[in-house]
């Protein structure tokens, strides 16, 4: 056989096999990579949505926010929308443009702004709405709908905005330490709250991280790490997958307790600024006298710990260095039952211990050797 001819057979069977090793591999490591979408989206509705609608005219770009027209349009049944006035979001650069518009006995036009720097919309209802402006619409004439509607929805449930309170905090005791990238967290933070809103998951600030929200707008500068918590029914677990994938742009670095135990992921993004992420799951107990408590778990070797809470709220918007995250809407409220009346002052992170300083922890029994195999896992 010629001599380059065997060259060139061996080197198409190395080639050959190195293809098949790359593709196993390839498959193996993005055999999670699905990216569960768990509400629905449209881009028409009903032929009687589309001529009601048709029907009417605003001559700028507005866009459906009425719950109750939105409703009739996803369920394609928009024979009563006429109703009542229909609310609408106008630009409120095009304010003076709908001064007079003749339209006005069918909408009520609420001023919106939409700044550039911000990655929500914010509305000047009573009280003040916000929800993040990352959705799709599709258009009837001028008047524009969320292609999502059910998510928009569940953001529009949560969009009542909480003000901080941009305290001056002395910190005679921490002043070498300093979290100076409050922005380039906030940032990494929105991109987790987005990985999670993909499975229909609405985290909320907790710990640590909503006490700086509040009391300084801003994170606490000596805290090493972000305190996420959601409500355990809402926790789809093919997330845990998702974030083991090539596709996922953090990484999970750890997972503490069970489903419906004390459960926690531990997460950090795999480029740009790195800073971990903690997502609680926050449950619920009823007494016998019919009262509620919510609570999200911690352990440390075998020992559980509880943080309790009263009925948690968690439906109210807040702005975080121009990203909209979710919040208690009674956070003074939640910040004096979990620090103390004292809750304005710095805490130093060196002199805090999370299974003792809290207000509102206590032991919560014990891991037994069987679970504790099972309740820390690394990856």
């Amino acid at each position: 056989m010629n001599p380059r001819l065997r060259v060139y057979i061996f080197a198409g069977i190395f080639l050959f096999i190195a293809l098949i090793i790359l593709i196993k591999i390839f498959f193996e490591e993005e055999k999670f990579d699905v990216l569960v979408v768990s509400l629905d989206s449209k881009e028409k509705t009903s032929k009687e949505c589309l001529s009601n609608l048709q029907s009417v005219s605003i001559p700028v770009p507005a866009l459906i926010i009425d719950k109750t027209v939105l409703k009739a349009i996803y369920q394609e049944n928009c024979e009563h929308i006429f109703e009542r006035k229909i609310k609408i979001g106008i630009d409120k650069r095009n304010w003076k443009l709908i001064a007079n518009h003749n339209e006005s006995s069918i909408f009520e036009c609420i001023r919106m702004e939409n700044k550039t720097s911000n990655d929500y919309l914010q509305f000047d209802t009573q009280p003040a709405r916000a929800v993040l402006k990352n959705f799709n619409t599709f258009s009837i004439g001028n008047l524009h709908i969320p292609s999502n509607i059910p998510l928009f929805l569940k953001m529009w449930e949560r969009s009542e905005i909480r003000g901080c309170l941009n305290l001056i905090v002395h910190r005679n005791m921490t002043k070498s330490q300093q979290f100076n990238h409050g922005k380039e967290a906030a940032e990494k933070l929105a991109e987790f709250r987005d990985v999670l809103l993909t499975f229909n998951m609405f985290a909320f600030l907790n710990g640590g991280t909503l006490l700086g929200w509040y009391r300084e707008c801003g994170f606490i500068p000596h805290t090493a790490d972000i305190d996420l918590a959601m409500f355990a029914e809402d926790f789809h677990p093919e997330i845990t997958h998702f974030l083991l994938s090539r596709t996922s742009s953090f990484q999970l670095l750890r997972s503490l307790g069970m489903l419906n135990d004390s459960y926690e992921l531990t997460v950090t993004p795999k480029t740009g600024y790195i800073v971990n992420m903690d997502l609680f799951l926050m449950y619920k107990d009823v007494h016998k006298n019919g009262s509620v408590i919510n609570w999200v778990g911690g352990a440390s070797n075998d020992i559980k710990y509880k943080y309790t809470y009263p009925a948690y709220d968690p439906w109210c918007a807040a702005d975080l260095h121009g990203h909209l995250f979710w919040v208690t809407c009674s956070p003074q409220k939640m910040l004096v039952f979990e620090y103390g009346n004292l809750w304005y002052e710095d805490h130093p992170s060196s002199q805090y211990d999370w299974r003792s300083t809290a207000k509102n922890v206590r032991t919560n029994g014990l891991w037994s050797d069987v679970e504790l195999k099972n309740v820390s896992k690394l990856y």
